[in-house]
């Protein structure tokens, strides 16, 4: 039988039946042969039928793990390979796994490949000997300070932080029951300096607080952010949308913008908030 459920019955039955078999057996022998002796025999007989059903099982788990494992290999193509969202906008959403327990996502544009520099490392009898000195010397590391100024806006209309962002700042058209807007922040490397990203905030009457974040990713950036994705949608802009336990994060505006919400909300809450951003 091919079938697992039946070959453990079949299993059960058989050393359920072997001392009735055995005892018919040995009554049933004109042989000169003592009890003892017959029982060897058959422990014997029943030791190589036991061989050859652990070969019978090691060979189903073998298939088992086989099914197992081309499930994992389709998964981690359909789940990691990055995917172009438009031919025009050569940005990819991928999903990451960091290992121990730790999942997240990658969000980037992809930097073209510079054919004029070598890929690998050149053969042993072109790299430099142990006696020579390389040309190219590594320079020494150096801690770089950086100046960030923060940015604060309280203007519910954002006028001040549309004129710091590098991109349009959209519409947010619809906030869950309670919630109004508190303010924008941001860094900026100096106070001229143009915001990539503008953290939006959102607060109750209960001093409960949800975001939205908006990333530009005009420039050649990589976003990585924490969390497991739990399920994917498409919203009405046709965007993909990928949704955790606390976040839905999509692309907007013809790629140029990411957008996360965060915040203890219901599924169906999350979409509202990301189908009223124009």
């Amino acid at each position: 039988m091919s079938n697992e459920r039946y070959d453990d019955w079949f299993d059960e039955a058989f050393d359920e039946a072997f001392d009735e078999a055995f005892d018919r057996a040995a009554s049933r022998s004109s042989l000169p042969t003592n009890n003892e002796s017959k029982r060897q025999s058959w422990q014997q007989v029943k030791l190589q039928i036991e061989r050859t059903n652990k070969k019978k099982q090691r060979f189903r788990r073998f298939q088992l793990a086989g099914v197992i494992a081309a499930s994992m290999m389709l998964g981690a193509f359909v789940f990691s390979q990055p995917s172009i969202t438009q031919a025009l906008s050569p940005i990819y959403q991928q999903i990451v796994d960091w290992g121990d327990g730790i999942t997240g996502q990658i969000f980037g544009k992809k930097e073209p490949v510079d054919t004029s520099k070598a890929l690998t490392a050149p053969p042993p009898d072109l790299a430099p000997s142990s006696g020579q000195e390389s040309t190219d010397q590594v320079p020494e590391a150096v801690i770089v300070e950086s100046n960030d100024v923060p940015f604060t806006d309280t203007d519910e209309s954002l006028t001040e932080s549309q004129k710091r962002v590098l991109f349009k700042i959209p519409e947010i058209g619809y906030t869950p029951e309670g919630f109004k807007f508190h303010e924008a922040t941001g860094i900026a490397e100096s106070e001229q300096a143009p915001l990539l990203d503008l953290h939006l905030q959102y607060k109750n009457a209960d001093d409960k607080f949800f975001y939205i974040d908006l990333i530009d990713m005009s420039a050649e950036r990589a976003i990585s952010m924490g969390g497991e994705v739990i399920g994917t949608l498409t919203l009405q802009s046709g965007e993909k949308a990928y949704l955790t336990e606390t976040n839905l994060r999509f692309m907007h505006d013809n790629d140029s913008i990411l957008v996360n919400i965060s915040g203890f909300f219901s599924k169906d809450e999350f979409v509202k908030i990301a189908n009223s951003i124009h």
